[in-house]
């Protein structure tokens, strides 16, 4: 029988401004550790090494900041783990009175939509450094399927959309 973690059996975790740039980033989409690390060179104090990056991630995890599961996979060994916000990061993030996100939002990604997922984190991943290195910055960023977008065929909802701030020509 396998004990169930209450809130009070929870490691209490102190939440830095690093942790607070690895939520708003895992706002936009899922990641993998790998992913997060090199993502971490937009944020203010990047990461030095992968390890650190995942036992961070262990760490919010454990006092369930985050919620990580493995993706799927057809090859030898195991699939590596996402990580995805839970409520208690959301509100961190958005405050307690923010309209919550869905359900899908904060749970496990089903096998189905795996390879979609995987594959638009790396397109994040690597739109955010492009960006970062030129001096850009995002105006709004949202995540997928939450953007509306009404036109003459009906609506859609993109897989993200949004928005970069370019600096004044100089």
């Amino acid at each position: 029988v396998s004990e169930v973690p209450t809130i009070y059996s929870m490691p209490r975790v102190a939440i830095t401004e690093r942790d607070r740039e690895m939520f708003r980033v895992l706002c936009r989409t899922p990641l993998t550790s790998g992913q997060l690390f090199e993502l971490s060179e937009t944020f203010r104090q990047s990461f030095t090494s992968l390890r650190r990056v995942q036992e961070r991630l262990r760490q919010l995890a454990s006092a369930a900041l985050l919620g990580s599961w493995r993706y799927a996979t057809t090859g030898q060994g195991a699939g590596e783990l996402y990580y995805k916000l839970t409520l208690e990061s959301y509100r961190i993030i958005h405050g307690h009175e923010a309209v919550l996100p869905t359900k899908r939002f904060l749970k496990e990604i089903a096998i189905s939509q795996q390879h979609h997922t995987r594959s638009l984190a790396d397109f994040t991943v690597h739109t955010s450094i492009a960006a970062h290195r030129r001096g850009l910055s995002f105006v709004y960023f949202h995540p997928e399927n939450t953007h509306r977008i009404e036109t003459a065929d009906g609506t859609t909802f993109p897989d993200q959309a949004f928005g970069l701030h370019l600096p004044p020509a100089t």
